[in-house]
């Protein structure tokens, strides 16, 4: 099984999106993926289909090279920016003393660009969406 935004793809359904693909190569990204919702069941709890999320999850599937795409309609300009891992985002050592023994959690804001370029590069490289500009005012924390 490979986890794609939260939701676990067998070997079987990467085979299917496969075949889809294939007997339909003109197939649209945005049809592929609602095609997909609903055939895999994948339903936000109002009962919308959780396309974009498909989509999200398909675009990771192919850059890792599980599938192919069709060619995207959207210029590159406005994919998103990559930021690479590094050794700074590297996954630190396991905590294994009680909790009253360790040290208080502290909230430090996001200031100045290379804090703010690690703090892309972690979200980029953990959390399962990936990174995505965020529009409109915001704070963000390293913890």
């Amino acid at each position: 099984m490979t986890i794609y935004c939260g939701r676990d793809f067998s070997p079987a359904d990467i085979q299917t999106i496969r075949e889809i693909i294939a007997q339909e190569p003109k197939l649209l990204r945005s049809p592929l993926s609602r095609r997909l919702c609903e055939l895999f069941g994948w339903f936000k709890p109002n009962g919308e289909l959780k396309d974009m999320t498909c989509r999200v999850a398909l675009l990771r599937m192919h850059e890792q090279g599980l599938i192919t795409l069709p060619a995207s309609r959207i210029p590159a300009a406005r994919h998103r920016p990559n930021f690479p891992a590094t050794p700074a985002s590297d996954p630190q050592g396991s905590l294994l003393q009680p909790v009253h023994e360790t040290q208080p959690l502290t909230l430090r804001l996001v200031a100045g660009v290379a804090v703010s370029r690690l703090w892309n590069e972690y979200i980029q490289r953990y959390h399962y969406l990936g990174y995505a500009a965020m529009s409109g005012s915001q704070l963000r924390y390293n913890v």
